[in-house]
């Protein structure tokens, strides 16, 4: 994955960061069950595609680098053990208060300014790694949307995708940051380009890993809990912990490497 923030060295600083097999992706979902998969769910260049600022053509759409790619093989990084305080985490201290919803964020670091975006079910606790490594170069904030994580989470308060679009328009406002850039995973990359295509939010660059943005969401299976929802709540403990372990070991498995080295 090449983010592209047209800043010196931050390829580089992001793939010396995956290097060190951070535990990323599923850190908001084991903070009750304190259980690690047996490996290391990290964002990869699958999927990846880079919006680059206006000043190159509109429709300038970037694949994957190769470089990136090659510094993400192989890697594993996990214990498989349970958890002991290793992760790294970041506490979101200050508040935003929006639309009576409690929103929480923190920044660290000096010098540009990079906004990670998370995706669903997780939190900024993915990107906690990414932002303590980064933050020697750049200025970097983590948040989390409402209904994800630190933030609050009202069952009166609608959590779809144009309130945290708007939310995250109005947050960079509250931060005063004129161009920021951008980095979104999953469904974060929905919110970012709302935030940016119909919110006037003002972006340096948009970085887009793995992002869900097209029409239909979500697999079967997950339309089914939806629909089901009650008939799922009353599943054993120990029946929901194995559906979450297989679905984190999948995502594991999307950052390993393919039969041929692709």
């Amino acid at each position: 994955m090449h983010l592209d923030l047209r800043v010196p060295d931050l390829e580089a600083e992001v793939a010396r960061l995956v290097s060190l097999g951070a535990r990323c992706l599923t850190e908001s979902l084991i903070e009750e069950g304190g259980w690690a998969p047996t490996s290391s769910p990290t964002p990869t260049a699958t999927n990846s595609v880079v919006l680059r600022p206006p000043t190159a053509p509109t429709d300038h759409w970037s694949a994957p680098r190769a470089g990136f790619h090659r510094a993400t093989r192989g890697m594993s990084g996990g214990t498989g053990s349970r958890l002991s305080g290793s992760v790294d985490r970041m506490d979101l201290t200050e508040k935003f208060e929006w639309r009576g919803r409690e929103v929480r964020w923190c920044r660290t670091g000096a010098g540009p300014d990079v906004v990670f975006c998370h995706g669903t079910p997780w939190s900024s606790q993915v990107w906690a790694p990414y932002a303590k490594a980064l933050s020697d170069r750049f200025r970097v904030h983590l948040w989390d949307m409402p209904g994800y994580g630190q933030s609050s989470k009202s069952p009166d308060h609608r959590v779809s995708l144009d309130v945290q679009g708007e939310l995250l328009a109005d947050l960079v406002a509250h931060w005063d940051l004129q161009s920021p850039h951008v980095v979104a995973h999953d469904y974060g990359g929905a919110v970012a380009l709302r935030a940016l295509l119909l919110n006037g939010c003002a972006f340096a660059s948009l970085a887009l890993v793995d992002v869900v943005a097209l029409a239909p969401w979500g697999s079967d299976f997950f339309r089914l809990v939806r629909e089901q929802a009650e008939v799922f709540s009353a599943l054993p403990n120990a029946v929901h912990e194995g559906v979450l372990r297989t679905y984190s070991a999948w995502g594991s498995r999307l950052g390993q490497p393919r039969p041929g080295g692709e």
